[in-house]
């Protein structure tokens, strides 16, 4: 887990053991469940069959994953289920460890800002806007 608050356990990424990654890659790809074959190659979902889901920002439904054939081959995306769409986030998985960590709170707000973290106590809650 990255940037995790110790009270609540939120964290805005979590980066999964490998024994983890085929139950993971299984959930995201349900999210694609609802669209057909025909739209999916329209749209350049061509590693959707054994692209590997390894990481996700947390209680999001958005994943990163490693796309191992097609166009992106190589490529980590980011696979966003709003929209069911899928971005390229980074050339290499190497690439992607230095983007995330070079700027947290810039890929926090980037990414969605799905990521909230409170006090535990209240209801009050906040968006990182800087990493020291």
């Amino acid at each position: 887990m990255f940037h995790e608050e110790s009270e609540t356990g939120t964290a805005f990424l979590a980066v999964h053991p490998f024994d983890a990654w085929e139950k993971l890659t299984a959930d995201m790809a349900e999210w694609y469940d609802m669209v057909d074959e025909d739209e999916l190659e329209e749209t350049e979902i061509d590693w959707l069959e054994d692209g590997v889901s390894f990481a996700e920002v947390p209680s999001s439904g958005n994943y990163f994953v490693l796309a191992r054939s097609g166009v992106h081959k190589g490529k980590v995306l980011y696979a966003d289920h709003d929209g069911l769409e899928a971005e390229v986030y980074a050339e290499s998985f190497n690439e992607f460890l230095i983007k995330f960590l070079s700027s947290p709170a810039e890929q926090i707000e980037h990414l969605g800002c799905y990521t909230r973290y409170s006090d535990g106590k209240t209801n009050r809650q906040w968006i990182p806007v800087e990493s020291v």
